[in-house]
């Protein structure tokens, strides 16, 4: 504007230096006319422009209160990020120290591991032994069983051996005390005898003691081995016994 001015300023004083009188008027009065339309249209274009400057500063304040709305939002989201950040840290730290439990645990559980892999391993040589010692026993008790059945075997055939010819010293026994009582009677009175028996048969009642002992020595024999192999099988483990 004051650059406007200085122009028509100058174009005036022009003017009258040049035209005098009613022409000096005249031009400066087109000048002020033109001036005047000239101020006119430049505030009227200043008053568009504060308009528009208006305008933008509400748009301007606005945006700023959009952005302070956004920014307390921020702020509000922001502290309730940071509370579940520490939130979070806090649950990190308990599951570090639970993983750090279950690792000692777990490194625990694998030493326990080692130690029933060793156990195990110690158990199944023993085991193998036992196996070992086991066969080694099945196959001495088979061999006495077979050995004690033999001798029972032969007991027994002596026994009923023995006790037939118990059957026959006791049959001849009584004959003798047939004959006994009939050299009791006098000669003229003795009885008609059916068989004839020799003094030897006076030794029969030492035959018949002497087998009847060996029949007793033999059952009470034939009895411990019948215990000896009880005692045996009873020291077997359950699932090896015959």
């Amino acid at each position: 504007m004051l650059a406007l001015t200085t122009a028509c300023a100058g174009i005036l004083i022009h003017a009258i230096c040049r035209a005098p009188g009613l022409t000096l008027a005249l031009t400066a009065l087109v000048l002020l006319v033109h001036a005047k339309q000239e101020y006119n249209a430049l505030a009227t274009r200043m008053q568009e422009t504060a308009a528009k400057y208006e305008t933008t500063i509400d748009e301007l304040r606005e945006h700023v209160l959009t952005l302070e709305v956004e920014l307390l939002s921020t702020s509000t989201r922001n502290r309730a990020l940071t509370k579940e950040n520490e939130e979070c840290v806090n649950r990190s730290l308990i599951m570090q120290e639970s993983i750090n439990t279950l690792s000692e645990g777990f490194s625990k559980a694998r030493e326990t591991e080692a130690q029933h892999d060793a156990t195990i391993a110690d158990l199944k040589e023993r085991n193998l032994g036992l196996e070992s010692t086991i066969k080694d026993r099945e196959e001495q008790i088979s061999m006495a069983r077979e050995a004690l059945d033999e001798e029972v075997t032969q007991g027994r055939a002596a026994i009923s051996s023995l006790q037939r010819e118990r059957q026959e010293r006791t049959k001849e026994a009584q004959d003798w005390k047939e004959y006994s009582k009939y050299r009791e009677y006098p000669f003229s009175a003795r009885p008609y005898l059916t068989k004839q028996q020799d003094a030897s048969e006076l030794s029969l009642t030492g035959i018949i003691a002497e087998k009847a002992r060996k029949i007793e020595e033999l059952r009470d024999r034939l009895i411990e081995c019948y215990s000896q192999l009880t005692s045996m099988e009873a020291e077997m483990p359950l699932h090896t016994k015959l």
